[in-house]
This record gives structure tokens, C-alpha cells and sequence, in this order.
């Protein structure tokens, strides 16, 4: 079980949960976790490397998870990687649709993105607390005109009801707070699903351009590409983009 603070508004449900950790919630007896913070819209929703999350009221899911998790490096990237899968089978369960996963962690209907996934820790009180904001356009149509091209919907595209979304609430943060029982650690899945692998992408690294194909998914969570060269690079954070869409 989890506790659920809901808002009409708010900038961001990840925003929004770290002011809830720091501002002695949790000392006080306030705020208890695991939680779930929703919104029915954001006016600042965020994305990965500074990105924005357009996050209209009333067509999207957006949400964080808060709870206590394990704090390294590889763990962090694992988790990530584990979350873009128990946000996926929960969009399956609930919907009976197959979304793919672009590296490391965007999930897509065809080629367009439907939702995205932020993960953040917050030390307070010197315990570590993990939030992995999910962020899912149900049935939202009206793109903004940089977004029209590439944003899609679940709801438009797969004729999902918009009055499942509090079923899919719960089974996204219930997926999510199973992860630190062992749920979601088979990456063959995450494979499985890859939209990635077998493809050319393309990538910036400490300031190069580079381009290759998709070769591989780590045991860490990492990115194996084949460069021209026949060099093997291993990424183990950034942002890739493909050069040609198949399916």
C-alpha cells in the first residue's frame, strides 16, 4: 500500500514530492512513503536532461513514486531501466497494448512518444529517497507545434478509455514499489521490447557527434554501439536518437 497526495495542479509531481521530503514531512509525521503524488496537470512537468514534459489538465497521467531504494550508480541506471518495463506491462495490463522502449527509458506507440519517465533521489535526514516521475499522454491531441511530429497518444492511438486512468494509476505505482522486491530484473524483457536495438543511432559524448548501431543492452542498463570503426562504446547515460524509424 501506498499513500496518495493528489492535486488539481501543481508545476511538477517530482517537484512537488522532493518539497514534500524536505520540508520535514517525513520528520513530522506529514508525509509517509512509500507515496504516490498525482496531478491532473503541470504547469512545469519535466523531463530527462532539463527537458520539458507538456502536460495539458484532464488528458494525461502524470505522477511520482516516492520510497526508499538502493543509492549507487549502477543501481540507479538498473532501476531506471526496471522502471520503463513496470511502467510498460502495467500500460499492457491495463490496456492490452504493447508500447516499445527507446534507451533508456521513453516508451513509444509507433514512433511517437507516449510517455516518459524521470528518475531523481533526495537525501533528507541522511536516508536516500528515490522519485521516478512517470508521465503518460492518455488522450491528449493538441501538441504543441516543436512537439507535433514526434508526441502521441495512448488513448487516440490505441482507443483507450480515459475513465481507466485511475486503474492504471495504481497498477503503474504498484509495478514501480515491486521493483524493490526483485519484480522487472529480467532484462530480456527490456530487450525484448527495445525499439532500439539493431538500429542506427546517434549520440553526443563529452562534445563528439558519433554514429552507429545499436547493438546490445548491458547487464547494467548500459548501451552497447558498434561505431563505424567497429569500436564498441558503451553508454551508460545520455540521449540517443535514431536515424531511421522501421518496424
Amino acid at each position: 500500500m501506498f499513500a496518495l497526495y493528489k492535486y488539481d495542479t501543481t508545476d511538477s509531481t517530482n517537484t512537488e514530492a522532493k518539497r514534500l521530503l524536505q520540508n520535514g514531512g517525513i520528520s513530522g509525521g506529514g508525509f509517509k512513503v512509500p507515496a504516490v503524488v498525482v496531478a491532473d496537470k503541470q504547469e512545469e512537468g519535466r523531463g530527462r536532461q532539463g527537458k520539458s514534459f507538456f502536460s495539458p489538465g484532464n488528458t494525461g497521467l502524470y505522477m511520482s513514486v516516492v520510497d526508499k531504494f538502493p543509492a549507487n550508480e549502477q543501481d540507479a541506471m538498473l532501476l531506471t531501466v526496471r522502471a520503463s518495463m513496470a511502467v510498460s506491462e502495467a500500460i499492457f495490463e491495463c490496456t492490452g497494448v504493447r508500447v516499445g522502449i527507446k534507451w533508456v527509458n521513453d516508451l513509444y506507440l509507433g514512433n511517437r512518444k507516449i510517455c516518459g519517465i524521470l528518475t531523481e533521489s533526495v537525501v533528507v535526514n541522511s536516508e536516500r529517497y528515490l522519485i521516478i516521475g512517470v508521465g503518460i499522454n492518455v488522450s491528449t491531441e493538441n501538441f504543441p507545434q516543436e512537439l507535433s511530429e514526434i508526441a502521441g497518444s495512448l488513448g487516440v492511438q490505441s482507443a483507450f478509455a480515459k475513465s481507466k486512468i485511475d486503474e492504471l494509476r495504481q497498477k503503474v505505482a504498484e509495478n514501480i514499489l515491486s521493483i524493490k522486491t526483485g519484480a522487472f530484473c529480467d532484462l530480456k524483457k527490456y530487450r525484448e521490447h527495445s525499439v532500439v536495438l539493431g538500429k542506427e543511432v546517434e549520440y553526443e559524448k563529452n562534445g563528439n557527434h558519433y554514429s552507429g548501431t545499436a547493438v546490445e543492452i548491458t547487464e547494467t542498463g548500459g548501451l552497447a554501439v558498434e561505431l563505424n570503426s567497429g569500436f564498441i562504446d558503451i553508454l551508460q547515460s545520455g540521449e540517443i536518437s535514431l536515424k531511421k524509424w522501421g518496424f
